[in-house]
């Protein structure tokens, strides 16, 4: 059974992988995730989310304009499957900050350490 090679082309380097296997590749490309999606994520801090991790944000509707908006609110270390998890759920930054006035942290915001 052939296994997948690993590409290291500069055509990949500035989507920011440095190594894609032919199944990466595959499997982005079938699920809509392109090079601007991938730079977009890694601008609002999620540079380590792994192939399946960026087409399972954009296969849930996760996008930069989503994690920029949430993060503002004090979300600054979630996981890929958090963001998810969140979008899922429709929890967007209105109801978040309407929840939030409502709730308040100890230190006001979320995400902050001791919350």
């Amino acid at each position: 059974m052939p296994t997948s090679s690993t590409c290291t082309t500069t055509a990949s380097r500035p989507a920011g992988f440095t190594e894609l296997t032919s199944d990466d590749l595959v499997e982005l490309y079938d699920h809509g995730v392109d090079a601007a999606f991938v730079r977009e994520m890694q601008e609002v801090g999620l540079a380590a989310a792994t192939p399946d991790q960026l087409i399972e944000l954009y296969d849930h509707g996760v996008d930069a304009a989503f994690v920029r908006e949430m993060r503002d609110l004090g979300f600054v270390k979630l996981a890929p499957s958090e963001w998810v998890e969140l979008r899922d759920h429709g929890v967007d930054s209105d109801f978040a900050r309407e929840m939030h006035s409502q709730y308040p942290t100890s230190q006001g915001r979320w995400g902050e350490p001791g919350e």
